[in-house]
């Protein structure tokens, strides 16, 4: 499945540098009086863990102290996971992925808030093209390491540069997973991510606030999308838009004035349809503007100026 696949990549591009990351901080740890704690053990065992990112691809070796250490560590320790992962990443590296399966699937059953064994899961699920079990283990991460939620959620606007993900995003969104509103927070940075973002938000409101909306509006302004941007400022705003879009006030931008305040002139609000404008002398530059849908034709803008 074509929409399957391009998900599933997209959630792999994910795995390799949080894992990259993790195994370069752990690569720093300086071995201790590790002897009598396991967990303790299993955890310096991960600086054995050498990775390299390359062409998309991450890269795993394990050397066979770090393989001894997490051996011991999970003798002492049958629930120190950390080793788990750590073998787990041996049988990879050694292409022996069927018993790295084995090693992850203990290992989440013994802790699941363990990140590392996470990741690599959610990525082999990936690999295999099993989106359901990939949006399990992406929800299962997030409850669990809530303060990294914001880099799981991130591949997904990866994802948003075909638009064959939007239903399937539509659905899972619906279905109230733990990282929805991290997700609206991740606003694309090309023209088609949010475009189709900009879709996806007239199918489901699940997990948006007013806050992500005016993320969303923003960026669809930052991309030059000016007809999607008023149309959804207007669907914000209600009954009570202005058909124009014209804003006498600051407004919500990019709709209202949007003023330029710098040492040689300001433009600022005194009350309603009021401002108080300072330009210094010799000096030119832009004051305020403002996005306005205007109908073909001829214009004038009025405005009574009087000395401060």
């Amino acid at each position: 499945m074509r929409r399957g696949r391009f998900l599933a990549c997209a959630l792999i591009a994910l795995t390799a540098p949080l894992l990259l990351v993790q195994g370069l901080a752990n690569a720093r740890i300086a071995p201790g009086p590790i002897g009598w704690n396991g967990f303790w053990q299993a955890e310096i065992a991960l600086g054995y863990l050498q990775l390299k990112h390359e062409d998309g691809a991450l890269n795993m070796s394990v050397s066979e102290d770090g393989v001894h250490l997490a051996r011991d560590a999970l003798a002492k320790e049958p629930l120190a996971t950390d080793g788990l992962f750590l073998l787990a990443a041996k049988e990879r590296a050694d292409g022996n992925l069927v018993a790295m399966q084995e090693l992850l699937r203990v290992g989440a059953v013994l802790d699941k808030r363990n990140r590392n064994i996470g990741a690599m899961r959610l990525e082999q699920a990936a690999i295999a093209g099993d989106i359901e079990q990939t949006f399990a283990i992406l929800d299962r991460l997030a409850i669990t390491n809530p303060r990294l939620t914001g880099e799981f959620v991130k591949p997904l606007t990866l994802a948003l540069e075909n638009d064959d993900v939007i239903e399937q995003l539509h659905e899972t969104l619906d279905e109230g997973p733990a990282w929805r509103e991290a997700f609206w927070t991740s606003i694309p940075s090309s023209v088609t991510g949010i475009k189709n973002l900009y879709k996806l938000r007239g199918l489901t409101d699940a997990g948006t606030s007013a806050e992500t909306d005016e993320m969303l509006l923003s960026g669809l302004a930052g991309a030059g999308l000016f007809e999607e941007t008023l149309d959804f400022w207007g669907q914000m705003s209600g009954s009570e838009a202005n058909p124009l879009a014209f804003e006498p006030g600051l407004g919500l931008q990019p709709v209202g004035w949007k003023v330029v305040n710098s040492g040689e002139r300001t433009f600022s609000a005194r009350g309603p349809n009021q401002f108080e404008v300072f330009v210094l002398k010799q000096t030119f530059g832009e004051l305020a503007r403002q996005l306005v849908r205007l109908p073909p034709g001829t214009y004038r803008l009025s405005a009574q100026v009087s000395p401060a």
